[in-house]
């Protein structure tokens, strides 16, 4: 990876709370982004908790297409994105 990522890793780490996490993304990111962003962890937070793409998309408004291409990174990805709905369910 190149440096850029590795030292975005590494200050995503240092946030402190949701707080300012929101204002960090709010900061760095454009509103379309951040929606974009939102919706694609939507997207595989309820395919981890097991919805269908058809829930998925009436609950998000995302096109099928989305919702299948989230299902691939849900299924074939590195599982982070598993972990952190277990963590996140966990801290709730």
């Amino acid at each position: 990876m190149s440096v850029g990522i590795e030292e975005l890793c590494e200050v995503l780490t240092l946030l402190r709370d949701p707080e300012e996490a929101r204002d960090f993304l709010s900061d760095l990111l454009t509103p379309e982004e951040i929606e974009r962003f939102t919706v694609r962890w939507q997207n595989m937070r309820l395919l981890v908790e097991g919805l269908s793409r058809k829930e998925i998309q009436a609950k998000t408004g995302a096109s099928l297409t989305t919702i299948s291409r989230s299902k691939r990174v849900v299924t074939r990805g590195t599982g982070v994105i598993r972990t952190l709905v277990e963590r996140l369910e966990e801290s709730r």
